[in-house]
């Protein structure tokens, strides 16, 4: 065969395939061509006081930005909506452990009429959200209620059942409820009751209703992926070494102070080295009942130690040596007086500790430390300042020995805390921008939330805008550290107020276990990536061993345990890598890669067929020079032949 031949033979079969690929490369690029997701959405809207529920339409797309939330609704809903959706969206990202501040996100709402606003939908904002992140595709028979908090746990919400019912109408086969779903349903309190009588509601209107604890439940609904982290043991031999020694030398410190207490003492006519005649309502009596309380407390508070060691629970174990020893020292002080001398001695430990504190931090563990470091010396300086303040009267005498106590203990605690500076670990770029940025990033999310908590829930939360100040004001003084550490703490109580109104006193030592396991599940996530955040996992105890007999306080830790478990997500590695979603796992570039393979191949092609025209032209005007030539010569040859 010739060349010729088997040119124009390719050029047949590559034309061939090429018009087979195009119905199918344009079926592609038609496919959610925005590259976004859509769902149906379950909402309510109120006519003559009677709720009705619907449907709405949910678009969502993702674009390269600078970490922007937009929010386009039809009919237009309130201000709450919008609020509630930038927050969906951040813990989405933060549950995927994704940087999302380089990237905008664009969420859509289209409703037939006027639909009542709220946090309601935020639930499947955050599911669809980190679907898209983690680049699942949604199932378009589903839908879900619920609100979304902290730890990606899904809340309560309202008009549950007439939700359902509108979802029937639509077609939706499936519909999510949170699982610590409260609403009464037909005069039901028990809320696994409530539970099983909406499931069977829904299964007579032909819908599957399943309740839902926590957004990666959800995501596996909507997706059909589980990518819900494992089950895994935080445990870390390095830390247990660590605080195990620190609360040995805490409670052996109880020890040495309660053998100092002078039991004869207390129960002597006089106590105190002081002239009680100035106040004769602080009668002896008081100061003995005062001092047999504090020897009772810290004696509780040594035995719960000694249980939290059996366990291997040791940041428990010294935080209740700790609590013991504030307590004995300030008894101490009572009997011996002469407080200003010894303020004198806790002022110079303070100097002396603040001064060990290094700011030279390489890893997310080292960078706790120091924040655990500062902030305890603070509480330190800010309890010697109180005794300074108060004057040496005799009705501020306990209030004077019990805030130098503190201020003293504080101080020796903070010392032996900086023995976490030699563990390692994944080593973070802390220079100052990045540390500015995560400031200021950290200070945004924490005024999104605040925001977002004062327009939904009906309580007054007046008092955390002085600690979300405190933030700001460390970053005015650029402490960005400890203003990143603020913002955090700030946003865990923000958090606890917004997970629990809406949940009855006994659902909330279910809503507890939730939180522990959103924090284990988190802190698992970490250690795995070769960080060790030593707050999120020493709260994550505490908070544990607090769980039976102080709920309440529990919930508190482990809300700061699930915020500090997050911090490195504002980080880049020292290799300069950032955890952000990989745009090559999107649809988009798929179909663009065969979309600019499609248009090579027709490039090739007509550049083939241009070639392929060219050599016959350039064959043609050889072959005609060829004749030409020969005719020249036939006519030469018969010239001569004539003259001959």
């Amino acid at each position: 065969m010739s060349a010729v031949k088997r040119r124009i033979r390719f050029l047949v079969v590559l034309l061939f395939v090429s018009i087979l690929a195009l119905p199918l490369l344009m079926y592609g690029l038609n496919e959610n061509s925005y590259n976004g997701e859509h769902i149906k959405l379950l909402a309510v809207s109120q006519t003559n006081g009677t709720f009705i529920g619907q449907t709405a339409d949910l678009y969502m797309t993702v674009s390269p930005g600078e970490g922007d939330v937009f929010l386009d609704t039809f009919p237009l809903t309130k201000i709450d909506t919008q609020i509630s959706t930038r927050f969906a969206e951040e813990i989405a990202c933060r549950e995927a452990k994704v940087d999302c501040s380089n990237y905008n996100f664009f969420y859509k709402i289209r409703a037939s009429s006027p639909i009542i606003g709220g946090p309601s939908a935020s639930g499947a904002i955050a599911t669809i959200t980190l679907a898209k992140l983690k680049g699942l595709k949604i199932k378009k028979d589903i839908s879900m209620t619920g609100t979304i908090n902290s730890g990606g746990l899904i809340g309560p919400v309202g008009g549950v059942r007439e939700k359902i019912k509108a979802a029937s109408e639509a077609g939706i086969k499936e519909v999510l409820i949170p699982r610590i779903e409260i609403q009464s349903f037909n005069n039901i309190t028990n809320k696994s009751d409530i539970n099983q009588s909406l499931i069977d509601y829904g299964r007579q209107l032909g819908v599957r209703v399943i309740p839902v604890s926590n957004i990666f439940e959800a995501v596996y609904y909507f997706t059909g992926k589980n990518i819900s982290p494992k089950e895994e043991n935080i445990n870390n031999k390095e830390y247990d070494e660590i605080m195990r020694n620190i609360s040995i030398d805490l409670c052996n410190r109880s020890r040495f102070l309660r053998e100092k207490i002078n039991l004869i003492e207390i129960n002597k006519t006089t106590i105190l080295k002081f002239n009680l005649s100035n106040n004769k309502n602080q009668t002896l009596e008081y100061y003995r009942n005062v001092s047999k309380s504090l020897l009772a407390q810290s004696d509780r508070l040594i035995n719960l130690s000694k249980n939290a060691e059996e366990s291997h629970n040791y940041y428990s174990a010294a935080s209740y040596c700790f609590g013991a020893n504030t307590k004995l020292a300030t008894l101490i002080l009572m009997q011996r007086g002469n407080l200003n001398t010894t303020a004198i001695k806790v002022s110079g430990s303070i100097n002396y500790v603040r001064k060990n504190i290094t700011k030279n931090f390489k890893t997310i563990t080292q960078l706790q430390t120091y924040l655990i470091a500062t902030d305890r010396i603070h509480e330190a300086v800010k309890s010697l300042n109180k005794f300074y303040k108060l004057n040496d009267s005799q009705y501020n005498y306990i209030s004077r020995a019990s805030d130098l106590a503190y201020a003293g203990e504080r101080s020796y605690t903070t010392e032996l805390w900086l023995k976490f500076y030699n563990m390692k670990g994944r080593e973070f770029n802390f220079d100052k921008d990045s540390l500015r940025n995560s400031c200021m990033q950290s200070i945004a999310e924490a005024s999104s939330m605040y925001e977002y908590t004062k327009l939904i829930f009906p309580v007054d939360i007046s008092y955390i805008k002085d600690d979300l100040n405190q933030a700001e004001k460390q970053a005015t003084e650029g402490n960005y550290a400890v203003c990143l550490y603020e913002s955090a703490k700030t946003k865990a109580e923000l958090n606890l107020i917004s997970s629990t109104l809406g949940v009855k006193k006994n659902s909330i030592n279910e809503l507890l276990q939730e939180k522990l396991n959103a924090a284990k599940r988190s802190i698992s996530e970490d250690i795995n990536s070769g960080t060790f955040p030593i707050m999120a996992y020493s709260y994550y105890q505490y908070a544990s061993s607090l769980k039976e007999k102080d709920p309440y306080s529990a919930l508190l830790y482990s809300e700061e345990a699930i915020e500090l478990s997050n911090l490195d997500i504002y980080f880049r590695t020292k290799r300069g890598k950032i955890v952000n979603f990989d745009m090559l796992k999107e649809p988009t570039f798929i179909k663009g890669f065969f979309a600019g393979l499609y248009i090579t191949l027709i490039i090739c092609l007509l550049m083939l067929l241009l070639d392929y025209k060219r050599a016959e032209k350039i064959k043609r005007r050889v072959k005609v020079r060829g004749q030409l030539k020969k005719s020249r010569k036939d006519k030469v040859k018969s010239e001569r032949k004539k003259k001959r």
